[in-house]
């Protein structure tokens, strides 16, 4: 990549390693938390792990009780339906701590599996022969590492991901699970080495993450598509974010906005667009003229147009003069078609 290039991801480019949607994680949830306990101490309905798990936060903390928390689960399964998303819900509801906590609870569990089930899980990733990279064959992941590694021989891995940077919209951590296992696969490497350079690119989660998958000091780890323990999923689920959270800090808003200004290129995957999403990515004078790229795969010509409208006036508030504004959104690519189709571009 010869341009400083910030990728900016959504749920549709995880869809293609095997995660749900946002309409996908709605259902597995509230299948997960309709309990019906029929007179008895464990719910004989819903997750039985997620229950066990609910009972430990009310008797662990100093919130809502334990009938508090299987209320909120009800309240959450109700009216899941008419949201846009569990984010949503929860945020229509941010004053009340026991359908946040159980939410969060919900999620955390919901994407580790999900984890567990995408074309990238790896049972025992230690060993590299274990690596296979051909379920992901045809996602734009794939398409990124051989425009990225092109060119670039075993002596030169530390340069391979220059010039590239990814703001994630999505909990899990699909693309540091893929850049580690393509590294390892395609040089050779030892999992510490790979796992260092991916540390090297910047990935930020505005709304949180499950964790690093990388055992480095002072981080709290969690293996891509572990089985947690309740105390993992007790220690680890707070990290999670929703809407009015977004980012951790002032420190961590202002890593992401320079790493804005400083784009001479965006590329937007799998990203829906929502309002307060580009909200969050409205960032100062822009040091360079920025061009613009991306997917709305099965948006309407008419909200792909609002689409570029919104990103025009994104561009605009970085002080881009509106003559070099250059945006190209394409409702009619999925993110892998839109990286073969835009290779010679991006490169």
């Amino acid at each position: 990549f010869k341009s400083k290039t910030v990728f900016v991801v959504g749920a549709g480019a995880s869809y293609e390693a095997g995660l749900p949607l946002g309409t996908g994680l709605k259902d597995i949830i509230a299948g997960k938390l309709r309990f019906r306990f029929n007179h008895r101490p464990s719910p004989e309905t819903g997750d039985q792990i997620l229950a066990h798990q609910i009972m430990q936060l009310a008797a662990r903390d100093d919130g809502p009780n334990q009938a508090e928390y299987f209320r909120a689960a009800s309240a959450i399964c109700r009216g899941l339906p008419l949201a846009i998303s569990i984010d949503n819900f929860i945020d229509a509801h941010r004053k009340n701590v026991a359908v946040e906590q159980v939410g969060k609870l919900a999620i955390f569990q919901s994407i580790l599996e999900a984890e567990r089930g995408s074309r990238l899980f790896t049972e025992h990733v230690e060993n590299i022969n274990e690596i296979n990279l051909d379920p992901v064959s045809k996602t734009w992941m794939m398409s990124f590492f051989r425009m990225a590694s092109e060119g670039v021989s075993r002596d030169e891995i530390s340069e391979v991901f220059k010039n590239v940077a990814f703001v994630s919209f999505n909990y899990d951590r699909c693309i540091e699970q893929f850049l580690e296992s393509a590294l390892r696969a395609y040089y050779g490497v030892e999992r510490a080495e790979a796992a260092d350079v991916v540390a090297q690119v910047s990935i930020i989660h505005p709304y949180g993450t499950l964790g690093s998958i990388f055992d480095f000091p002072n981080r709290q780890t969690i293996p891509f598509g572990k089985i947690p323990t309740h105390m993992e999923m007790y220690e680890l689920f707070h990290q999670l974010r929703t809407f009015t959270e977004q980012v951790n800090s002032d420190e961590e808003l202002v890593s992401l906005h320079q790493l804005l200004s400083e784009a001479e290129r965006l590329v937007f995957l799998g990203f829906a667009y929502h309002r307060q999403n580009l909200n969050l990515l409205a960032f100062g004078r822009a040091k360079n003229n920025i061009e613009v790229l991306g997917t709305a795969y099965g948006i309407s010509d008419a909200d792909t147009e609002v689409i570029q409208k919104d990103i025009w006036t994104l561009m605009r508030q970085a002080k881009i003069n509106q003559n070099a504004i250059k945006i190209t959104v394409r409702n009619d690519m999925t993110c892998s078609d839109f990286l073969q189709s835009y290779w010679r571009t991006l490169t």
